[in-house]
């Protein structure tokens, strides 16, 4: 059959092996710096092996750190894309402790960049609104500590805290890995709230106060009197599972009349502001979801979050449930649907076929 085709046969050995397209060779990385393959090669490609050390489900999982897999004829497969993005991550962090041998400087400099990204991400979903006042890196008061962000526009104020903080791996003693889990929920998460709150507090005391630079200028002096509406973000840099999506598990908030805040991980948050400008939602049903989404704790089971802001966009709102709220993969299918035809990121990959008016008739 294969003699008699005069067609190009790269669909039917795809259909007879998906894989297919996540195989490479080192030839196929001829455009790339050879030390770079070599280095990338070396310490995140894993091949066939026992591992006596192995001992529990809760181990790490090797794939996760090295999921390029070396065949027996010399090729590699990658295992899994998104997985091969983080361990990539992880080995650049790792060298960077091994050559500064400073882990303050590197947690210091992972902070700066996620407050950094935060403040665009907000900077580019309002940017069609002047009147919007976003205030990074702000005091409160002489000799006091830095806040991230405070975006002010009308009635409806945002606190925003950005913390990078950490997530361990698993233990497979479970109250060691709870005072894990802990520790770290605490040192990002719950400091992050506790940030937000005097800051909250400074806005419902109806007060006049101002707000300083890192020079002690003031940058603005805001009266409550005019915010009608006031909501808390906590942006972390990794994922905090199920603990961040419901806080009423860990997060002890100051005042019963408080609001838990909308804790996201950065990726989260930006592919849901991306996909409101997409879908021309405006800050209003931005506003509109977080009063929605912080009544869903302490009856709440998901896997993502972007399972509920997927949820949202697709139906504009969170859909009553009865009793526990729980949410399916198929809530988050619309990013799949809305990247198809570019969401928006800067850089996006593959533009061009994407907006071509050919690829979005079959779309």
């Amino acid at each position: 059959m294969r003699s008699t085709l005069d067609v190009p046969i790269d669909m039917f050995e795809y259909v007879a092996n998906p894989s297919i397209v996540n195989l490479f060779s080192v030839s196929d990385l001829n455009e790339c710096s050879k030390a770079l393959v070599d280095t990338v090669l070396d310490k995140i490609t894993i091949s066939r092996s026992g591992d006596e050390t192995f001992l529990f489900f809760s181990q790490p999982n090797q794939l996760y750190k090295k999921p390029i897999y070396k065949l027996k004829n010399g090729n590699y497969l990658v295992v899994d894309h998104r997985v091969l993005l983080n361990a990539m991550s992880g080995l650049l962090q790792k060298k960077c402790s091994e050559i500064i041998k400073n882990k303050n400087r590197i947690t210091q400099a992972r902070d700066k960049y996620l407050e950094r990204k935060v403040e665009q991400i907000f900077r580019d979903f309002y940017a069609w609104n002047k009147s919007v006042k976003i205030l990074p890196s702000y005091y409160l008061e002489h000799g006091g500590s830095e806040r991230d962000l405070l975006r002010l526009a009308g009635k409806t104020a945002l606190i925003i805290e950005a913390k990078a903080g950490k997530v361990r791996e698993p233990m497979y003693d479970p109250d060691k890995d709870y005072n894990g889990i802990w520790q770290d929920f605490k040192e990002t998460i719950d400091y992050g709230y506790v940030q937000a709150y005097s800051v909250k507090e400074k806005l419902i005391a109806r007060k006049p106060f101002d707000v300083y630079d890192k020079k002690m200028n003031v940058l603005q002096t805001i009266d409550p009197k005019v915010i009608k509406e006031i909501y808390t973000l906590i942006v972390t840099y990794h994922k905090f599972g199920h603990v961040q999506s419901d806080l009423q598990m860990m997060l002890d908030l100051f005042d019963d009349d408080d609001h838990f805040p909308w804790a996201v991980c950065i990726d989260d948050l930006e592919i849901f502001l991306l996909g409101l400008i997409k879908l021309n939602m405006s800050e209003k049903d931005f506003y509109r979801f977080l009063y929605q989404r912080r009544n869903l704790h302490g009856q709440l089971i998901v896997n993502d979050e972007g399972q509920i802001t997927g949820q949202f966009l697709t139906h504009k709102r969170i859909l009553l449930q009865t009793g526990t709220y729980r949410f399916s993969p198929k809530d988050d299918y619309i990013y799949d649907q809305l990247y198809s035809t570019g969401l928006g990121f800067k850089k996006e990959r593959g533009m061009a076929r994407k907006t071509d008016p050919k690829f979005l008739k079959i779309v």
